[in-house]
């Protein structure tokens, strides 16, 4: 699978910034310790933005890398980007960026590093660079761009928060001299998948995204993500949907729910994932259970969004060892998020399941 993320502006290098799209963009990795590296050729490679990069995904338990090319380049910069799980783009002067790419041949080294299904993403000029075309101020008055042409069609980041870019676009579309396309504010992002647009998330509620075409303009789509503290009349029903919808719902309950802690993950103010959380009587280990995720929304990274989420904040209740029985068809699962497996296989209720845990501050347990 193909996916490139596209943000508008904002981001970590904000302080306003909630980092919703940060955690959104690790999450589809599916992996405990994913590998971002940072490409900032479009800033000059501006030491403010590199540690701010740093700073921000090794807070979230990435391994956050970058390349460069100025100066005295390594020669291992391919066989860097090509390890990643995530090659990350930063924003800045997109046409002298992509320029000292192409000299470097980075752009076919970026081509194979999509087809062998690195995630690539990045924001404003890292957002632009993917599509054929883009709006960018990298020349004045704001012109066009060519990008790499990885994604059809043009693109326009900031396109709220710098107000001067909307009229340009929409007449530099009518007129030919762009492509029509994709308009985004800062604060969200468009998640492609095998080229074709998946859907597009927001870390601000009631932001638009719109596709810019000749003569007119259509609103699309946005999804604002947003993780809380639920209880567990509210998680139920869709315990009941996902788990065990050929049981009565009081099947779904839990003699403990009473004592426990409960989180929804919620599209658009729709619950679509659930997790519970009991802790032992020291409060040093904590099991989650009834973990479930609409099959709507399965295999696009909110399960794993809504488990990092509790993972983080069980790290700072400083509890040591999270685990759960897991069924046996979700080892793979819980593997690339680094719990291992402990113990026998045993059957409940005709499902087969397994012990698997994750030691919260890094010790060895368990078996891989």
């Amino acid at each position: 699978m193909k996916q490139i993320i596209a943000i508008g502006g904002g981001g970590f290098r904000s302080e306003k910034s909630n980092l919703k799209i940060e955690k959104y963009l690790l999450a589809q990795t599916k992996r405990e310790r994913p590998k971002i590296c940072l490409l900032p050729q479009a800033s000059r490679e501006a030491e403010g933005y590199i540690l701010k990069f740093f700073e921000t995904f090794v807070k979230f338990g990435a391994e956050p890398s970058w390349v460069s090319l100025f100066g005295k380049v390594e020669d291992s910069w391919k066989k860097t980007l090509l390890e990643q799980d995530i090659i990350y783009v930063g924003g800045g002067n997109t046409k002298s960026m992509i320029a000292l790419w192409k000299t470097w041949e980075l752009d076919k080294v970026l081509l194979e590093a999509y087809n062998k299904g690195i995630i690539l993403s990045g924001s404003s000029a890292g957002g632009i660079c993917w599509f054929e075309q883009g709006i960018t101020d990298s020349v004045w008055p704001l012109g066009t761009v060519e990008g790499l042409g990885f994604l059809e069609g043009s693109f326009c980041p900031h396109f709220v928060t710098e107000p001067e870019r909307q009229q340009v676009y929409r007449d530099k579309v009518n007129t030919g001299e762009i492509k029509p396309g994709l308009a985004l504010d800062d604060e969200m992002a468009a998640h492609f998948i095998d080229g074709k647009l998946g859907r597009i998330i927001t870390g601000v509620a009631g932001r638009k995204a719109l596709k810019i075409e000749v003569g007119k303009e259509v609103v699309l789509d946005v999804k604002d993500i947003s993780i809380r503290a639920v209880t567990v009349d509210e998680i139920l029903p869709l315990r009941h949907k996902v788990l065990w919808s050929n049981k009565a719902i009081d099947f779904c309950t839990l003699p403990e729910d009473e004592r426990g802690l409960h989180y929804g993950l919620f599209l658009n103010d729709s619950l679509i994932s659930c997790i519970s959380v009991f802790f032992d009587i020291n409060n040093q280990e904590a099991q989650f259970r009834k973990f479930a995720t609409d099959q709507k929304y399965q295999q696009n990274g909110y399960g794993t969004l809504l488990l990092q989420k509790v993972i983080n904040e069980l790290k700072q209740k400083q509890v040591r060892v999270l685990w759960c029985n897991a069924r046996l068809s979700a080892i793979d699962f819980y593997k690339k998020l680094g719990f291992v497996t402990d113990g026998d296989v045993f059957l409940k209720d005709g499902i087969q399941y397994i012990k698997m845990q994750m030691d919260l501050f890094g010790l060895c347990m368990g078996a891989s």
